[in-house]
């Protein structure tokens, strides 16, 4: 009987301490992004920056949302992403930012263009790290008018499992990006748009698909 009670207890408080360390996990890291200059027009011919800096160490939350401590990412690769797409026409493509924006490329940062076979395009990369800061510069210039949103996100796992101090093996993290200080971006201009797609983000979760992707929403004129 006494066997079987210890039993009891030691698998109880495992699952305990499975509970707390679940809790205790950083399920997604939080980093910083603004736009320069943040309007909700440009005109064609102007420049706009895309510029995130921040330190090594960065804000972790858990699977529920909660703010559980700062976390030394020295080392990651957070695998920057920026999106641009059309939301004022329905397209099928993902992100067409050649055919909307020139990308002027800095040789100071490995961020490139890419093109796929469908013939949509963004760019992706690396953030370089200096004196404990990661920081990447991009550099656009609108070429042709519409009414588009910006996604600069960040896909810390795309490929493989990384680690860093504190991180909980085999748990699956992602990557936040704060676009202006939490700043809503605009978002009011998705509910424009004739593309549904746009549309479901802003009456579901803007949190998940927008905010936490570094949304931000503007408009071109000639």
């Amino acid at each position: 009987m006494k066997n079987h009670l210890f039993v009891k207890i030691f698998v109880i408080l495992g699952m305990y301490s499975s509970c707390r360390d679940y809790e205790e996990c950083p399920d997604s890291l939080v980093i910083n992004a603004i736009i320069e200059p943040s309007k909700l027009e440009y005109n064609v011919g102007d420049t706009i920056k895309i510029i995130s800096k921040f330190g090594k160490w960065v804000d972790g939350f858990n699977s529920e949302g909660k703010l559980i401590g700062q976390f030394n990412t020295e080392g990651l690769n957070w695998f920057p992403i920026t999106l641009i797409s059309r939301t004022d026409t329905v397209e099928d493509r993902p992100s067409t930012i050649k055919e909307y924006f020139d990308f002027i490329e800095d040789v100071n940062y490995n961020y490139h263009l890419y093109t796929l076979s469908d013939n949509s395009s963004g760019l992706d990369g690396e953030y370089n790290f200096f004196q404990d800061t990661f920081e990447l510069k991009i550099k656009l210039v609108a070429k042709s008018e519409g009414t588009f949103v910006i996604l600069q996100k960040s896909g810390i796992e795309l490929f493989g499992e990384q680690d860093f101090p504190g991180k909980c093996p085999g748990r699956g993290l992602y990557g936040w990006v704060n676009m202006n200080e939490g700043s809503k971006n605009n978002i009011y201009l998705l509910h424009e748009s004739p593309d549904s797609t746009w549309n479901y983000w802003t009456f579901t979760d803007s949190l998940e698909y927008f905010q936490h992707n570094g949304g931000f929403c503007f408009k071109v004129k000639p």
